[in-house]
């Protein structure tokens, strides 16, 4: 009888088991001997097939950009500023890291950029100063004049470098940005019209043309730097749909955009808002247009089916922004950017469906239809601006370049009749010093101030007020300048008796 051999585990001692020390075969069990030479081990490395581990390269952007720019303790300064409060403010409620990572690290290789800064930083400091000490104004605005003369030279020298395409275009856009916001808030209206207009102007040529032989679209210009344009033009808009006979013409092309691309629901407030940038414009072009033509026979088809077609793309924006704006309320973070963010779209919506409501009355009766709406966006202005005080480091002067709450608060106080609700938007207006790129709040108030007082002169005590006592809208012209602006309307009705009313309202 043969006897069983006992199957053996490999260990230490004994690297084979006995079975297959007695066929001959390979032992699953086998191992490593314990102790290997470098040479052995490097040759196992290299056959393997698997690269060795590698550590991860960091990303180039770790930390915010630093303070320490090129140039003396002034300019770092007011560069300090630039980065630690107006680029946030310029922003708005909205994340933009063009305005908070982008430029400021443009700033430090790009002296045209970083003198642009420079100037609009100061150019801030000087209307804030102008507002709270009279005495330093000039100091800031000098400084922001020659930093403004140097950035011009700066973009001129890098323009006629010989830099490559990629690099002038982008330039060339960052340029009508910078001087389209630094004119518009100094009040040039006309100059901030035409850098902004180039600046777009430029974007329309690369969505048409191709470049190299590559046959693919310029798609190097940040999606960042369009929105902003496109919010700089939005300002302009908004205050020549205002004033519809402001003489200058707006930026860019006066047609109503037919937006198709609507998607079932936005996924974040980012993909939301250049949506709702795009209806605004073309809700305020509709409103200059009717205000300027809406007598015009030739002018009612088209006029209407601007109406619809805009009326239509709120519908559908309101609809794709619902989820949006139940997440952000069931939250119940009202000391939050998303918060005011949600607030100030819903406010606007409802301003602009007023708008698109009115655009085709003959009489300013009609709006007295409305008055419920109009106390809506005052109160809803009035809670954010609160909100927004509370949670900001320093209460001064607040710099947007978008269309802002000016706009809206300047809308009822020249559109509602209601004494009340007018006069409260008008308070809101001076109790939160604001810019809105050309917009300025205490302009804003003294003009809409001087409509109500006319108004409610001409009335004798009688309310509602009458139509004959009313200023007609579309005749409304304001220029704005720095030390206030001059306004011109037509008080009385159109089918009778009016009279041309003028002013330069200065502010004190």
């Amino acid at each position: 009888m043969h006897s069983r051999t006992r199957k053996v585990k490999c260990d230490e001692t004994k690297p084979e088991c006995n079975r297959c020390s007695r066929f001959g075969t390979a032992c699953r069990y086998s191992y490593a001997p314990p102790h290997e030479t470098p040479v052995s081990r490097a040759q196992r490395l290299r056959n393997t097939a698997f690269a060795p581990i590698k550590p991860r390269i960091p990303a180039l952007i770790t930390q915010e950009p630093s303070n320490s720019i090129p140039g003396d303790e002034s300019e770092r300064r007011y560069f300090q500023l630039f980065h630690e409060r107006l680029a946030y403010d310029i922003s708005g409620y909205f994340e933009s890291p063009f305005w908070t990572r982008v430029i400021p690290q443009e700033c430090h290789h790009e002296p045209a950029i970083r003198h642009a800064i420079l100037a609009l930083s100061a150019l801030c400091k000087a209307s804030a100063s102008k507002i709270e000490t009279v005495d330093a104004n000039n100091k800031h605005l000098d400084f922001a004049l020659v930093q403004q003369s140097k950035a011009i030279s700066s973009f001129r020298k890098s323009l006629s470098e010989g830099r490559p395409l990629r690099t002038q275009v982008r330039l060339a856009l960052m340029a009508s940005l910078l001087f389209g916001s630094f004119e518009s808030f100094h009040g040039n209206s006309e100059t901030a019209s035409q850098q902004i207009s180039s600046g777009l102007n430029i974007l329309g040529q690369l969505k048409k043309h191709k470049v190299n032989r590559t046959n693919q679209n310029i798609t190097f210009v940040d999606p960042e730097l369009g929105l902003s344009l496109s919010r700089l033009q939005l300002q302009m808009e908004s205050f020549l749909a205002m004033n519809p006979m402001t003489d200058h013409l707006p930026t860019g092309a006066d047609d109503v955009e037919f937006i198709e691309d609507f998607p079932n629901r936005f996924a974040a407030l980012s993909e939301a808002l250049p949506f709702a940038v795009r209806i605004s414009i073309n809700t305020l072009r509709h409103m200059r247009k009717a205000s300027r033509c809406g007598n015009i026979k030739s002018f009612q088809e088209t006029l209407e089916r601007e109406r619809d077609s805009v009326s239509t793309s709120l519908d559908q924006w309101n609809k794709a922004f619902r989820p949006i704006l139940l997440k952000i309320q069931a939250s119940q973070n009202t000391a939050s950017r998303a918060y005011l963010s949600v607030c100030f779209l819903q406010t606007t919506l409802v301003a602009f469906e007023t708008i698109l409501a009115t655009t085709s009355a003959k009489k300013e009766i009609i709006y007295d239809r409305f008055t419920e709406q109009f106390r809506r966006i005052v109160s809803s202005c009035r809670h954010a601006l609160e909100i927004d005080r509370e949670i900001r480091t320093l209460d001064s002067i607040r710099a947007q370049f978008s269309i802002g709450w000016i706009m809206m608060l300047y809308y009822v106080a020249t559109r509602c009749r209601d004494s009340l609700i007018r006069r409260d938007a008008i308070a809101i207006l001076r109790e939160f010093p604001s810019k809105n790129g050309i917009w300025d709040s205490l302009q804003a108030a003294k003009a809409a101030e001087w409509i109500a007082n006319i108004e409610e002169k001409g009335s004798a005590g009688i309310i509602p007020i009458p139509e004959a006592a009313r200023v007609r809208m579309n005749s409304l012209k304001a220029i704005s300048h720095e030390n206030g602006i001059d306004v011109e309307c037509i008080q009385g009705p159109s089918d009778g008796i009016s009279k041309l009313r003028m002013a330069n309202l200065v502010l004190s």
